[in-house]
């Protein structure tokens, strides 16, 4: 008996560290979600019912909650001042983040901007709520739950919101209703460009901004006080100095009723290094190579006519490179004027040649020939002419040999003195070229006005 005792004992203790041991693992002991040999066992519906009205009852509680109540009557299609005859009052200012590229070719330009915009909505005061210091909010829905004027940018061809890594967009209320709406954009604007004096030009590209529906018996924007352009210290643009002009407003009338504008622009002084170095000082080289001809002997015509041609090539590969650059105007530009120029010197120097040659190869008539020529010419001028030459032909073939060498020797005189006179006269007429071209341009760039 004593046995079986024993063994019903120790057969109780074992279930009872069982039971104890799968209690332990129960997931309703701790409150929490667990899974055992493949089973998932979550809190019970009650649980989650028990749980739910807590969580809410503390968000309704939040520090922030009075931005509901405010919010339950508040209709955003009127505007702060409906009612009162009363146009609401917007102040505007811009903070310039950075300026993009300037595509001559497309007329336009970008720019990152920090758009600013105040108003007061007495709606919004926090003063009955008891707040007496500015509510700093980032929250999509509440900006879109508010009035807010619906500017928009004339001259705007694309532009985009930031949105990383949360919306680029803050609202300030402040107790006595100032509402602040400042958002972050990447713009790029349209820019009417005139070409005239490109490369030695000025641009003056502007950002036009106002309401879109809104007239002015609703909303009427202006430029804030102090700092109304506010432009990030140490910018610098490739290819251009910017001026940043004084800011201004103006009053746009159409069918649909009168409009509040506002515009700014800004003076792009295009920097004459880069084309002093890829254009100009290209072209005054070619042309000075094509002089090189003068130096040559009238008999090197493959040199010649090789070195003629190259460098007119090359200018004109020069100037197709520089009309990539712009867009297809129909006026002469400052540059059209140094390529032509350019070109009429290179083209000279290559008909210089062929008049050297000519003169060098011309062929003497003998005797014999000019006879021919009295036989055949019944023109009286043309006897009297060869008439007056007969005392100077040469009596026999000897004497006619002798004069030949003599005329070619003349020829070639005649020749090598065009040679002498062009290695002077091209630099000259270049020369004064380059005077009248730098004295016109530089001087009529600093008076131009945009």
């Amino acid at each position: 008996m004593s046995t079986n005792f024993h063994k019903m004992y120790i057969l109780l203790v074992l279930v009872f560290m069982c039971h104890q041991f799968v209690y332990s693992l129960d997931p309703l002991s701790n409150g929490s979600s667990n899974t055992f040999q493949g089973i998932s066992v979550s809190p019970s519906e009650d649980e989650i019912h028990s749980t739910t009205p807590a969580s809410n009852t503390d968000e309704d509680n939040g520090p922030l909650s009075f931005l509901d109540d405010m919010l339950i009557k508040y209709d955003k299609r009127a505007w702060p001042t409906y009612g009162t005859g009363k146009p609401t009052a917007v102040s505007v200012n811009m903070y310039v983040n950075s300026l993009g590229s300037i595509n001559a070719a497309n007329m336009e330009f970008s720019m990152d901007i920090y758009l600013r915009q105040s108003w007061v909505d007495p709606r919004l005061g926090l003063t009955r709520f008891g707040i007496n210091n500015t509510v700093t909010l980032n929250g999509q829905d509440i900006i879109d739950d508010i009035w807010k004027p619906d500017l928009f940018f004339r001259n705007l061809k694309t532009a985009k919101f930031h949105m990383v890594t949360v919306p680029n967009k803050l609202i300030k209320l402040s107790p006595d209703g100032t509402v602040l709406f400042s958002m972050r954009l990447t713009l790029r604007l349209s820019c009417h460009m005139t070409f005239r004096h490109y490369p030695l030009d000025t641009q003056r590209c502007w950002v036009v901004l106002g309401t879109y529906a809104q007239t002015m018996d609703q909303v009427v924007i202006s430029w804030q006080k102090d700092h109304p352009i506010t432009i990030e210290q140490e910018m610098e643009l490739p290819e251009f100095d910017m001026i940043a002009q004084p800011p201004g407003s103006f009053k746009r009338e159409i069918d649909t009723g009168a409009f509040s504008f506002l515009n700014v622009s800004f003076l792009f002084v295009r920097q004459n290094g880069y084309h002093l170095v890829q254009t100009y000082l290209p072209t005054f080289l070619i042309v000075m190579i094509s002089w090189v001809s003068f130096w040559l002997h009238v008999d090197a015509t493959p040199a010649r006519v090789t070195l003629g041609v190259t460098t007119l090539l090359t200018l004109t590969t020069v100037a197709s490179g520089i009309r990539t650059q712009l867009p297809p105007v129909s006026y002469v530009k400052a540059i059209d004027v140094w390529i032509g120029a350019c070109s009429v010197m290179v083209f000279g120097a290559l008909l210089e040649f062929t008049l050297v040659n000519y003169l060098s190869r011309r062929k003497v008539r003998t005797s014999e020939q000019k006879a021919t020529l009295k036989m055949f010419s019944k023109s009286r001028q043309v006897l009297e002419f060869y008439k007056g030459d007969a005392s100077t032909d040469c009596k026999n073939q000897a004497e006619n040999l002798e004069c030949t060498e003599e005329e070619k020797k003349a020829n070639l005189k005649r020749a090598l003195t065009v040679d002498r006179i062009c290695r002077i006269l091209f630099p000259v007429i270049f020369l004064v070229f380059n005077i009248a071209y730098w004295s016109y341009y530089l001087h009529v760039s600093q008076y131009v006005v945009i």
